[in-house]
């Protein structure tokens, strides 16, 4: 009769513990994963936080394309073309590409300075805005899945 008092005493407080194990793995989960605000264009002292292209996004794929012979033609090892670009690039008061920032991108020097010069020349961007002037700003742009004709 102690048997089955004690174990059952056991059996009770390891489904608790499992129980409470489980309540602090599903709140520790969705505490990391789960995003607590959403991103924002905009902050409080700006119209706009980010530089924009005039085409948007639909306008930066295809003036990414051109970036593709660029690439192709300055790469000596054409085995080893990068198949995706994360890039930096600052945008002045007067909406000129004035810097580019290469990030986690795989391309030879000579080659980031072709695509450089190309990007200095881009234009079709707004400067982004604080309190309705014109700032320096940064962009983030992530050009994905280049397929290479071989």
């Amino acid at each position: 009769m102690k048997n089955q008092v004690f174990t059952s005493s056991i059996s009770s407080m390891l489904k608790w513990k499992a129980f409470v194990l489980i309540v602090l793995l599903v709140g520790f989960v969705s505490k990391t994963n789960a995003q607590s605000d959403l991103p924002r264009e905009k902050d409080e002292n700006s119209e706009s936080a980010f530089p924009t292209f005039k085409d948007g996004i639909p306008g930066l794929v295809k003036y990414s394309k051109r970036l593709f012979p660029i690439i192709y033609e300055n790469t000596n090892d054409k085995d080893n073309l990068p198949f995706s670009l994360k890039m930096l690039l600052t945008i002045d008061t007067s909406s000129k590409v004035v810097d580019i920032e290469f990030l986690d991108t795989r391309m030879e020097d000579q080659c980031k300075i072709k695509v450089r010069e190309a990007l200095l020349k881009m234009d079709g961007w707004k400067a982004a805005e604080s309190k309705g002037k014109p700032i320096v700003g940064k962009y983030p742009w992530r050009v994905s899945c280049i397929l290479w004709a071989r």
